[in-house]
């Protein structure tokens, strides 16, 4: 037993001597934390094997667990979507790095968004995302498995405010001038895509509601419609005129499409976000008003933008475009020369 025990003291300190020379000859901390962590799982494993213990969790039972997780949350379908995404990238990164979920670490996870920031070259604005997901998920693994794990403790990267173009009145007016008068390539071209337009900026609908939106939602004899599942899980009822009624009446009747998606390609299927966004720049270039930093989102901005310099109270257009948080709704309101020029009139008033 003695000369076991010296036999094993021994082979220890070859093998930390070999250890330490390997680590001295090592200059990047990227690669020393993914030594420490191969050694660590390489221990892990071999722990396991002794004792009998192979209670591993399989990464497609984790993932469909998050997944009942987030929709009992309450999260709408594109949320939903976009996280599973994302941690499926980040359990693909644990597999590559050979790393079992149950010994997933803070170090590891920072390890992963450092590799997005610097090997991947994703902005901060893009990584507060990754990492508000990571959190989530980390946050489940731990209730869920008991992984000791703090999450919170991840470091948020620091955003940077981006001004978003805003479609101007005389904008507006190029762009419906251009698709009255277009000449279409398929039949239904223009109507369709006024449609997408005047959802956008005269009520403010997001990309994803254009895509969902059916015609089951749409009630003509009232002039309302419904978004079901908004971002959040919200639903809301929004209200419209007769120019909008008359304009989804024309498309109905040209096109035929009484159920499921109003909005479609030219081969008559669900448009998809891909499409959309090319085909709002599309028009955006073809009307001659297209800059740098403007997409689809410009016209929800837009509409928020065109209601307060109508008179509309900042809580009711709030409501109208379905924030949860009113001050998501003060980044829509942009100031400009106009408001500008404005106040100095209004200043030489007695």
């Amino acid at each position: 037993m003695e000369n076991f025990e010296n036999k094993l003291n021994e082979n220890y300190r070859n093998l930390k001597d070999i250890l330490i020379q390997s680590i001295g000859a090592v200059n990047n901390p990227l690669t020393l934390v993914r030594i420490e962590q191969s050694v660590t799982h390489l221990i892990q494993e071999s722990l396991s094997d002794k004792l009998g213990v192979r209670n591993r969790i399989d990464f497609n039972e984790a993932i469909k667990r998050f997944e009942n997780h987030l929709k009992s949350s309450g999260k709408a379908e594109s949320t939903i979507e976009q996280y599973l995404a994302e941690v499926k990238k980040f359990l693909n990164f644990l597999d590559k790095k050979q790393i079992l979920l149950e010994s997933t670490s803070l170090k590891v996870a920072e390890e992963y968004i450092s590799e997005l920031k610097i090997e991947r070259k994703i902005k901060n604005n893009s990584l507060s995302k990754i990492v508000v997901t990571l959190k989530v998920f980390l946050k489940h693994l731990r209730e869920v498995y008991d992984i000791s794990i703090d999450a919170g403790r991840l470091k948020m990267p620091r955003k940077i405010d981006v001004v978003r173009e805003v479609i101007s009145q005389s904008e507006t007016e190029k762009i419906l001038c251009y698709l009255s008068n277009r000449k279409e390539k398929f039949y239904f071209e223009n109507d369709r895509d006024m449609v997408v337009f005047k959802l956008g900026i005269f009520l403010g609908f997001r990309i994803s509601e254009v895509i969902k939106i059916n015609w089951e939602d749409i009630d003509l004899d009232n002039n309302t419609l419904f978004i079901h599942n908004a971002k959040g899980g919200k639903a809301r009822k929004i209200n419209f005129d007769d120019n909008i009624k008359d304009l989804l009446t024309k498309y109905r009747l040209e096109t035929d499409f009484y159920k499921n998606a109003v909005v479609r390609g030219k081969c008559k299927k669900r448009i998809t976000k891909c499409s959309l966004t090319k085909l709002i720049n599309r028009i955006y270039k073809d009307a001659g008003v297209y800059r740098k930093g403007l997409c689809f989102h410009s016209m929800r901005h837009a509409c928020a933008e065109n209601l307060r310099r109508k008179g509309i109270d900042i809580h009711t257009i709030s409501i109208f475009l379905g924030h949860a948080d009113i001050r998501t709704t003060q980044m829509y309101l942009h100031s400009g020369d106009e408001d500008l020029k404005r106040i100095a009139t209004v200043a030489q008033l007695p």
